[in-house]
């Protein structure tokens, strides 16, 4: 048995020790994914909160058919749109997906592509900036990503190409 399985079964018998030891092993995780649906730290660590709230309280109904991270990073995304349809004039923020510096050398000419890149991105819609932030900061896969948008394989597919595609045009032409 896997430690996470472990840890759902021990937060099902009602161990709270198990439940704040899943939020700080997941915390800055979700808070990264959150904030590149929402810029609002504030808003972020409150669905968050919310999530691990509900958690508590329905742990004995909750059945987990993946695994609790991505059903973490499903909730937490249900709950955030749940947030921003009780405030519509809130709008999706833009995400980087490489938020932290890297090492990179040859620095001048990686950190321009790099910037370029991050750009980009921010141009995206957000349903691809978030698909793109899944599959390559994430490393999440098809499936997992599935599960968290709540879309098909064909439809996550074609999403991605679309970003992938919007990316090549924009830095190819940028590059003229």
């Amino acid at each position: 048995m896997s430690k996470t399985n472990k840890t759902w079964d021990n937060i099902v018998s009602g161990d709270s020790g198990a439940l704040e030891e899943l939020y700080y092993d997941m915390f800055d995780r979700l808070l990264n994914y959150g904030m590149r649906i929402i810029n609002d730290r504030d808003k972020v660590e409150d669905a968050i909160q919310e999530i691990f709230l509900m958690i508590w309280s329905k742990k004995e109904h909750i059945k987990i058919y993946s695994s609790i991270s991505n059903y973490l990073f499903t909730c937490l995304r249900r709950e955030i749109i749940h947030q921003l349809d009780r405030h519509k004039h809130e709008s999706i923020s833009s995400f980087e997906l490489f938020p932290y510096p890297t090492n990179i050398s040859d620095e001048e000419s990686k950190s321009t592509r790099l910037s370029m890149i991050q750009s980009e991105i921010t141009n995206l819609p957000t349903r691809q900036k978030e698909i793109v932030y899944l599959k390559y900061k994430e490393n999440m896969n098809y499936d997992e990503i599935e599960q968290i948008m709540g879309i098909n394989r064909n439809s996550s597919y074609k999403l991605l190409h679309k970003a992938i595609n919007k990316l090549k045009l924009a830095l190819l032409g940028s590059a003229d």
